[in-house]
């Protein structure tokens, strides 16, 4: 949908350019984009203060719905599975900080 948005751009039909490789740099830009996203949806979750280590992402999910951080990231599954490696992370970083201070 995206791309056929910007086709009707006159700048996308630059003659420098091939199709290929304005192909090539318009799924750059999309790579970009999501990237972006993805990692503005970890500072999402690392920011909230009302998470903590027994939290399951239906139980947290509310609280985001009307971010434009987790808008941007539209799919369900890649969200839960954001939130779940996230959680992971931070259970892990805090059983290594316990066992650090015994």
């Amino acid at each position: 949908k995206a791309l056929s948005i910007i086709e009707r751009d006159h700048r996308f039909h630059d003659r420098c350019l091939s199709s290929l490789d304005r192909e090539r740099r318009y799924r750059e830009h999309m790579a970009r984009l999501r990237d972006t996203a993805l990692e503005n949806f970890r500072t999402m979750l690392f920011e909230s203060t009302r998470i903590d280590l027994n939290s399951t992402w239906e139980s947290v999910r509310t609280m985001f719905v009307e971010d434009p951080r987790f808008v941007r990231v539209p799919d369900e599954s890649e969200r839960v599975a954001i939130f779940d490696r996230w959680l992971h992370n931070v259970v892990q970083d805090a059983i290594n900080d316990f066992k650090t201070m015994l």
